[in-house]
């Protein structure tokens, strides 16, 4: 069942994002829970005026965007949004993380640091970080992430071995999604001498650009794991 904002943006013209070049990784990264509710904007369009709607899409939203599946599919428990985190570094990762494997399924988002400012207080290590966030592109033709970019500035509690214990961060930016609905087209068939009318159910993947503002994300919990790449 698609969600109300995406009922009312099915007639919404396609929109493209530009998306920077995609971050690879290697070495070790400490893998946090996070919780996120992406509250933005996107336009639909009714047969008369066109209109701002407002849109939440959730961390369930985001771990099915980046598998690619129909926002509706109930996401199992051993599936988590999560947060990658270089250690040591300040490069992170937004990810879908399966507890059951300790393995990385999809990387929803790279996060670039492009400003790191350090701090100690009361000997506990932070980071005051701004990061420049790169959605991916998920490989399918149905529902997934079509590109996006966002800001993200927050602090890092830092573990004594420089890697992060927890995070918190206040985003901007534009998100692109891109998912299937039903389009009723009527053809004429021509069958024998007599002209029939049918209805053809045809799937058009849209694109839709959401505005993203007034969203926090932020760890919940201890570590998940360590992710370990070549």
């Amino acid at each position: 069942m698609m969600k109300a904002w995406m009922r009312m943006a099915a007639a919404m013209a396609a929109v493209g994002i530009a998306s920077a070049t995609v971050q690879t990784y290697g070495g070790t990264s400490e893998v946090l829970e996070v919780a996120t509710t992406i509250n933005g904007t996107t336009q639909w369009a009714n047969f008369t005026n066109d209109a701002i709607a407002k849109v939440q899409i959730t961390s369930d939203d985001l771990i099915n965007l980046g598998l690619g599946n129909d926002l509706a599919t109930p996401v199992p428990k051993n599936l988590k949004l999560a947060i990658a985190a270089q250690c040591p570094g300040d490069d992170m990762r937004i990810i879908v993380w399966d507890t059951d494997t300790d393995s990385n399924l999809a990387t929803v988002a790279d996060m670039q640091a492009t400003s790191v400012i350090r701090g100690v207080k009361k000997h506990q290590h932070s980071r005051d970080i701004v990061s420049q966030m790169t959605f991916h592109f998920t490989p399918t033709q149905t529902n997934g992430l079509s590109g996006g970019y966002a800001f993200a500035q927050g602090v890092i509690q830092d573990t004594t071995n420089s890697c992060v214990k927890s995070y918190r961060a206040d985003l901007i930016g534009a998100l692109g999604a891109s998912f299937f609905f039903t389009n009723v087209v009527i053809t004429n068939v021509l069958d024998v001498t007599v002209t029939n009318i049918t209805t053809n159910t045809t799937f058009v993947v849209s694109n839709f650009t959401v505005n993203v503002s007034n969203t926090s994300i932020a760890t919940k919990g201890k570590s998940l794991g360590t992710l370990i790449e070549p």
